[in-house]
């Protein structure tokens, strides 16, 4: 059941995200272990639907489960979206130490993969990491690695002057794409005509090297472009 939901919000279905929270999950102060696969797919449909207060709680909740269970895939895995939760909520000093406790259980056994699949979200968090952390050489090497393979998997360029400088009109289409507004209707709230909308979005489109809306809000949030 768990299963077909977490593709559907991963691919960025909110009506999916929606009625996952309204119908089929617990929303207990202790969440069941026997249901823990069911809690990643809550925890994904708080942060899809943007609820990042509720996600930082549940998360919290269910990295508590994870390790008094002591499943370390599944401390990995909550850890890391619990980092997102927190980094969009604006908590960034907390949603780096998670993901430096996140790598700290990875790293003994090699693990990569979560990491990898969660690329485009973690993927300022390791830059802010590699900027601030105090941890070992080892652990260093290791955090650089996870970044070099996810910039690998989606034709990333690692270095962060390599982020876009987005003019006050585009950082304006970037937030109301991310509201879901049309050409029209961005037009009819900037006082715009939707050609000139058209325009400013073409060229934000290029700067993030993209080619849809999709895709541009998933490159501006993997920059840390749109407001917290």
């Amino acid at each position: 059941m768990a299963l077909p939901f977490e593709w559907a919000i991963r691919s960025g279905d909110m009506d999916a995200a929606c009625e996952w929270l309204t119908v089929y999950a617990n929303h207990s102060a202790r969440p069941p272990f026997y249901q823990i696969c069911r809690h990643f797919t809550t925890l994904r449909a708080h942060i899809a639907l943007k609820d990042y207060a509720a996600a930082a709680g549940f998360g919290t909740r269910l990295l508590r489960l994870a390790t008094d269970y002591n499943r370390p895939l599944d401390q990995i895995e909550t850890g890391l979206l619990l980092a997102i939760a927190l980094w969009q909520n604006g908590e960034n000093r907390k949603s780096v130490k998670q993901l430096e406790q996140a790598i700290s259980i990875a790293k003994p056994f090699g693990f990569r993969q979560l990491f990898i699949n969660e690329g485009r979200e973690i993927l300022p968090l390791l830059w802010e990491l590699d900027k601030t952390s105090a941890g070992s050489a080892d652990f260093l090497a290791f955090a650089e690695s996870l970044s070099d393979d996810i910039c690998k998997k989606y034709n990333l360029k690692r270095d962060e002057g390599q982020v876009p400088k987005l003019s006050v009109q585009q950082r304006a289409m970037l937030s109301y794409l991310s509201k879901g507004l049309t050409y029209s209707e961005i037009a009819s709230a900037v006082g715009l005509t939707r050609e000139t909308v058209k325009a400013h979005i073409k060229i934000l489109y290029k700067k993030l090297g993209v080619h849809d809306a999709a895709d541009a809000l998933a490159k501006a949030r993997m920059f840390g472009l749109l407001e917290k």
